[in-house]
């Protein structure tokens, strides 16, 4: 479908903030039983397996919505998959190999990156919806490097409170948040870009 008219989709942006939150659970999940997996099998110190859940589950949700109202492909899962990926993946073997080792700031940098991938991937296959490479570029830059802030901020929680049980919600929320600030932001650059 190559959409070149001026009309705007209706675009269900309740649905994409609930799917997009659904899909941040699910990639949690995911890195979950992956890092289980690789732990027992003695695969440790490795953080691309962290993408690839996030990714998948973002990228799924994203596309389940999306396929509703437009004739993108599950290729959105995929890109979001392997954009994601790429940066964690190469900043891995670079750290195994002792050439890099980005420490703390390892998710800020892989997600920054990432993001700019994401973006560059997704646009095209958004480019005949009236979104631009750039404009998507920097949407999703924005969004993933919010994301990654917020649950880089976790390490640092601990700073405002002693108490355990505002530590564990506060920390909880930061996690949490990932699906919602992405919905939220590319939501409503979708909902008023989208044609």
């Amino acid at each position: 479908m190559n959409n070149t008219s001026d009309i705007k989709l209706n675009f269900p942006i309740k649905k994409w903030l609930i799917y997009n939150f659904f899909g941040w659970l699910l990639g949690t999940i995911l890195v979950l039983i992956f890092s289980s997996t690789l732990d027992a099998i003695g695969v440790e110190n490795l953080q691309f397996f962290i993408a690839v859940g996030i990714g998948l589950g973002i990228g799924i949700a994203q596309w389940l919505v999306l396929k509703k109202i437009t004739s993108i492909k599950k290729t959105w899962i995929s890109v979001t998959v392997i954009g994601l990926t790429i940066p964690f993946l190469i900043a891995d073997i670079l750290k195994y190999f002792e050439l890099l080792n980005l420490k703390s700031l390892f998710i800020l940098v892989c997600v920054g990156i990432g993001s700019l991938l994401i973006g560059f991937f997704q646009s095209k296959l958004l480019k005949n919806y009236n979104i631009g490479i750039l404009n998507w570029m920097v949407i999703s830059f924005f969004s993933w490097v919010i994301i990654a802030l917020a649950v880089y901020s976790v390490e640092y929680t601990h700073l405002i409170s002693k108490n355990v049980w505002f530590g564990f919600i506060t920390n909880l929320v930061l996690l949490l948040s990932g699906g919602i600030i992405l919905g939220i932001i590319t939501g409503k650059y979708l909902e008023r870009n989208l044609q």
